[in-house]
């Protein structure tokens, strides 16, 4: 097992409960997709997830190889990188200087397998949005993470950007087999990327529905096989992205 949950609670200094209780777990080399409403702890759980956050009640267990913040990579809703770095600067940002010798030669190949070869030297302001985003990718990649956290990273980019985004995470995933989870808004996203889609409630959030994606791969998020799935889910619970299906027959 990679990731085992078992949060009892998750309160804010407010008085604002956004989780719990909340049991998850998760095989090695696994793709999750987190869905749920607004507001209801989807980035929270990440953040805990990630040792970011440590004020809740319960357990989460990692793995032994991503036991600390350096065998778990980040992606975040931005690229967050340094403006006054080059491409290749902000992606060794990652890497201890301990460590260069080991994996500084997989910069190269990481940065032509998302074709951005030519602009190792350039920086941020140089690239689009697009490109920052692969830069962020390239940086979460290049340590072989254990386990590596998404959280809406597809967001606020153009379809064609994001579907190619898309393809070039499950081909980096696929070559590393590093445990993956995604929080989305997107259903199709989800089912388009995922093995499980796991869906929450309101806050304070626990699971509704823990759902196997028994699609083959690849898969493409315009397919009709896609759309056919979401429609189904919908349909039997027409209330699952607003976090309830407690009122609804299945079909």
């Amino acid at each position: 097992m990679s990731v085992v949950l078992d949060i009892q609670d998750k309160t804010f200094a407010n008085g604002t409960q956004a989780l719990g209780p909340l049991q998850l777990s998760i095989q090695t080399g696994e793709f999750v997709a987190i869905v749920g409403p607004s507001g209801a702890g989807k980035t929270t759980l990440l953040r805990l997830i990630a040792g970011l956050d440590n004020e809740y009640s319960g357990t989460i267990q990692l793995p032994s190889t991503a036991s600390t913040s350096l065998d778990t990579a980040f992606l975040f809703q931005e690229p967050r990188l340094m403006p006054w770095l080059s491409v290749i600067d902000n992606i060794r940002l990652v890497i201890p200087k301990a460590e260069r010798v080991l994996y500084e030669p997989r910069i190269k190949p990481l940065l032509e397998q998302v074709g951005l070869h030519q602009f190792a030297n350039a920086y941020p302001k140089e690239l689009s949005g697009g490109m920052a985003r692969r830069v962020a990718l390239v940086r979460a990649f290049v340590r072989n993470p254990a386990l590596l956290l998404m959280d809406e990273p597809f967001q606020a980019l153009d379809a064609p950007t994001a579907n190619q985004l898309r393809q070039m995470v499950l081909e980096l995933w696929h070559n590393t087999r590093c445990t993956v989870m995604l929080v989305t808004h997107s259903l199709r996203e989800a089912l388009m990327l995922a093995d499980r889609v796991v869906f929450l409630s309101a806050r304070p959030s626990h699971i509704v529905l823990d759902y196997p994606v028994n699609l083959t791969r690849p898969r493409t998020i315009e397919s009709t096989e896609i759309h056919e799935l979401h429609q189904a889910l919908l349909t039997q619970y027409p209330d699952l992205l607003s976090g309830s299906i407690s009122e609804v027959e299945p079909c």
